[in-house]
């Protein structure tokens, strides 16, 4: 498999700096993860565009506003936009359906 779950790849949940996601977290943080970016995605009917997944604490560091322990520095976080014609807060109500 190319990534952690059919419609996740390993370049997706990588840092923008290129900073590869950790290996060791794998199994224990991505596979999860990957998991419910699945669930979302057939609740959302559509492919979602991964906007940030893992983050060093280099490149986290220069995001303005960051928290400095943030769930992408840990593994455990990817930020998703919304398809074409769905907004944010219908996004985010399914978000929140998938999480019941």
């Amino acid at each position: 498999m190319n990534g952690p779950s059919a419609h996740l790849s390993w370049a997706e949940m990588s840092c923008h700096d290129g900073t590869p996601y950790p290996k060791e977290w794998e199994q224990e943080r991505a596979i999860p993860l990957a998991n419910e970016f699945e669930r979302i995605r057939t609740a959302v009917g559509a492919p979602l565009k991964i906007l940030s997944a893992y983050r060093s604490q280099g490149y986290n560091a220069r995001i303005p506003g960051a928290a400095r322990n943030s769930q992408h520095v840990q593994g455990r976080a990817v930020d998703i936009k919304p398809p074409q014609g769905m907004n944010v807060d219908r996004l985010h109500r399914l978000v929140l359906f998938c999480a019941r």
